[in-house]
């Protein structure tokens, strides 16, 4: 079974959580602010513009499990230039790894290794 979530985050000048962690995401669209600009990580704390950034007038951040690995499973953080800046979200769910009906079974069972979260930043 398949689905997706849309949501509006509001993004704050400190480091914002976004969206968190989910096993059963298979892809991760962040849509650009109307103004400002907001940069994501998936560490605990963001720098602004260290990172990917979104901005005025771009295109949607697209992650997919097939391109980017399980980076679209983590939780998301923001910062954003000023307090208040809107991003749209889109989590799409689903079976992994997607296939067509002639190939043969596939383990669902099998999770990403991924540390623990939050990452811890060391260093300034």
């Amino acid at each position: 079974m398949t689905g997706s979530q849309l949501s509006s985050v509001t993004v704050g000048a400190t480091t914002t959580f976004i969206v968190g962690g989910s096993y059963a995401r298979r892809a991760l669209i962040f849509h650009p602010p109307a103004n400002n600009r907001v940069t994501l990580s998936n560490d605990a704390t963001v720098v602004l513009d260290m990172g990917p950034t979104l901005q005025q007038g771009q295109a949607p951040l697209v992650l997919t499990m097939e391109q980017h690995g399980d980076v679209v499973q983590m939780p998301w953080n923001g910062i954003s230039n000023l307090a208040g800046t809107v991003i749209g979200v889109t989590e799409v769910f689903g079976p992994w790894p997607l296939q067509d009906d002639s190939a043969g079974p596939v383990d669902t069972t099998i999770k990403p290794n991924f540390p623990n979260y939050p990452r811890i930043h060391y260093g300034s």
